[in-house]
């Protein structure tokens, strides 16, 4: 590898919690980096479509993990979510990372109880907020008597730290969905099937 080669700084971001039930990207280190843009795609779910890919080589850094995302820090900008690193060049890590919007996700919770006469009485929690990636699944269109409904089904996918409960209702960039299956061995990643569903 040249020196010269390594033209491009990346930020590592790590994910915080930067107040009570609100996580963030936020910066870690910066690093120098090759960038090469790939022409095939990576697939950041097992249950969804594929992502524009960049491959990142990078000196050996142990404290990078598949928990951490990148970003550029001088021009390009954009988002970066790691598939992959290959440790095998001795020296350098190779890393290979799709280029994904993170999108802002508000979980409002709420947890009931009993309250006068036994009376079920639901209390609101503090909202879970995080940033989570949106990737589609696909739509289906219903028709019922007297009116259609349309169903999107996404794919979220949220931080390993974030767990949320089936049936619970998430806003993504606007879109208010309802989360219908959790898929949990990843170990760096928790990928919910999340549904959305309007009148025509």
């Amino acid at each position: 590898m040249n020196a010269g080669d390594f033209g491009d700084r990346l930020e590592i971001l790590e994910l915080e919690e930067t107040a009570p039930g609100t996580w963030e990207w936020v910066w870690q280190q910066t690093v120098w980096a090759k960038a090469e843009q790939q022409a095939f795609r990576s697939l950041i779910s097992n249950n969804s479509i594929t992502q524009r890919t960049t491959r990142f080589t990078v000196h050996a850094n142990l404290s990078l993990t598949m928990h951490n995302a990148l970003t550029f820090a001088t021009g390009g900008g954009g988002h970066f979510h790691i598939s992959d690193i290959n440790r095998d060049k001795p020296g350098f890590h190779v890393l290979t990372a799709a280029f994904v919007e993170p999108q802002r996700c508000e979980c409002r919770r709420t947890e009931t109880g009993l309250g006068a006469l036994n009376r079920p009485d639901v209390v609101e929690l503090d909202s879970l907020v995080f940033p989570g990636i949106l990737a589609e699944k696909y739509l289906r269109q219903n028709q019922g008597e007297p009116m259609s409904q349309s169903e999107y089904r996404f794919i979220l996918i949220a931080p390993k730290c974030i767990s949320l409960d089936i049936g619970e209702l998430v806003d993504v960039g606007g879109r208010v969905c309802q989360v219908s299956v959790a898929h949990l061995l990843d170990p760096y990643k928790s990928e919910y099937e999340v549904v959305e569903r309007s009148d025509n």
